[in-house]
């Protein structure tokens, strides 16, 4: 299911004068070439004459209207005695005066007057159709306005018929279509959360049970249905998902949420909530103002603040029982969450900057997510320096063939396009077959590794590499990794860590 929004609609109604609609001599534009120059949505176009009339020649007086297929009048003029038969819709041209039918505004310059044309838009019927399909009584507004997309709101109700337009001497104008009202004007935003499936991830604190329902919808058929004990006075319930799946939540993404909470509650709150920044932050200062009716469905909105570097985590609902209030056992449902999805930007400012210069202290970084595998361990040390008094000393024992350990810094605040800077060094009896690679993790723990290097032994040495794009889930670590061929020895020894950079800000 998907909602689409349209766009409001504007019938310009059309202008009779007295004589008929002229139609330039050698012009090869029929009356609908000049609508592709009118505003969408728009009242009038900006070529559009409205009520004008006709320079430099008689009015032609006594002149019959035509009729749809009907003959022009007899005189005026500057009028061809008899004129010629009307088209369908009274488009009669006249010989004596030089008109545009360019967008339906022909202006006579020699005998004709001008004819406002049906101006076609979004909304309103076509040029032909609706627009000046009978000069007889004035135009017909387009009918019905824009219709409502399925899932938005109520269709537009209709135009009403152009009145007048008399052919009297002079010509009265018509009076246009009455605009269509209702009918949201703006694009709706994609459904993330519809539970047509399943419960689509989503989870609840312990003794909530979670199930798809038809029992009450907002679109679809199925909503999320909750299942809850009672909540006490001051207390309250979180459901929540951990949005992989979803790929647009990026911040300033506005979301919609739907939520029914029982009958019978009384004095109950609820608000949207995210987790972001690898679990750092917790944000609800996005909520709009919300007010719950029990045993209705309650709408509001919620922004997801800047999660970056580090993403968005999790994604819930709260619900709580103020002071005074009551929530018995009962169902909770939720459906139809969409989202509005802010600007795709992984971009930063971030720094970063490890010099291992602080005694025992390895500032944060650690072996394999603090694993510690029994053949590898890390400490600082002031034995081996590129600058200043130490570096992180990494040793091995007995590292075995086909072995990778990866030297980690969780969440550090770098973005997407930041060029990180490692200096290694290795000594002389480094064994053969052991490489070092950088590497990250992002978008949700997913691995990007740069260039594998054979280093150079008994020397620093130096590795690069470019953080990719990152999507809204974020980054979660960076570092390099060890590892060795199938073919290697196992190895003894250490190596050296020092001076790892990053910075400057980056566009993407």
């Amino acid at each position: 299911m998907k909602l689409m929004g349209h766009s409001s609609a504007h019938v310009v109604g059309l202008t009779l004068f007295a004589g008929i609609w002229a139609v330039a001599c050698g012009n090869n534009d029929t009356p609908n070439d000049g609508f592709a120059n009118l505003t969408t949505g728009g009242t009038s176009a900006a070529n559009t004459i409205t009520g004008g009339r006709g320079t430099g020649g008689a009015r032609a007086t006594g002149g019959v209207p035509p009729s749809a297929g009907g003959t022009a009048a007899t005189g005026g003029s500057n009028n061809a005695t008899g004129g010629s038969s009307a088209s369908a819709g009274g488009t009669t041209a006249t010989t004596g005066g030089t008109s545009s039918s360019n967008g339906g505004t022909t202006v006579a310059t020699g005998g004709t007057s001008a004819v406002a044309g049906g101006t076609s838009t979004i909304g309103g019927t076509s040029a032909a159709t609706g627009g000046n399909t009978s000069l007889t009584g004035g135009t017909s507004a387009g009918t019905g306005g824009t219709a409502a997309a399925a899932g938005g709101n109520t269709s537009a109700t209709g135009g009403t018929l152009a009145t007048g337009g008399s052919v009297s001497a002079g010509g009265t104008d018509a009076t246009g279509g009455v605009q269509g009202t209702g009918g949201s004007s703006s694009t709706s935003c994609p459904i993330v959360y519809d539970f047509e499936t399943d419960v689509q991830g989503w989870t609840g604190d312990t003794g909530i049970t979670l199930a798809t329902s038809t029992t009450n919808v907002i679109t679809g058929t199925q909503a999320l249905k909750a299942t809850t004990g009672a909540i006490a006075e001051g207390a309250k319930i979180s459901l929540t998902v951990n949005p992989t799946t979803v790929a647009n939540l990026w911040p300033g993404t506005v979301l919609t949420f739907h939520v029914m909470v029982p009958t019978g509650v009384t004095n109950v709150w609820m608000q949207a909530f995210s987790q972001y920044d690898n679990w750092v932050g917790f944000d609800t200062a996005g909520n709009s103002a919300i007010t719950v009716t029990p045993g209705a469905w309650t709408t509001w909105t919620y922004t997801i603040p800047n999660t970056f570097p580090g993403g968005i985590q999790a994604l819930g609902i709260q619900i709580g029982v103020n002071t005074g209030g009551t929530f018995a056992a009962g169902d909770i449902y939720v459906d139809s969450i969409t989202a509005c999805a802010g600007p795709a930007v992984c971009s930063g400012n971030g720094t970063g900057s490890y010099s291992w210069d602080t005694p025992g202290s390895v500032d944060g970084w650690s072996i394999d997510g603090n694993s510690t595998p029994a053949d590898t361990a890390i400490a600082q040390s002031t034995t081996m320096p590129n600058s200043g008094a130490g570096s992180l000393q990494i040793s091995f024992n007995a590292l075995p063939a086909s072995a990778a350990r990866h030297i980690i810094l969780d969440s550090p605040t770098a973005y997407c396009g930041q060029v990180v800077t490692y200096k290694v060094y290795v000594p002389a009896d480094f064994g053969t077959g052991i490489a070092l690679q950088p590497f990250s993790v992002a978008n949700g723990y997913v691995w990007d590794t740069g260039n594998s290097v054979t280093p150079t032994p008994a020397a620093w040495n130096t590795l690069t590499y470019t953080l990719p794009q990152i999507g809204p889930l974020g980054l979660q670590s960076l570092g390099f990794q060890i590892y060795s061929s199938s073919t290697a020895s196992p190895y003894s020894g250490s190596i050296y860590l020092d001076d790892v950079s990053w910075g400057g800000a980056t566009v993407n």
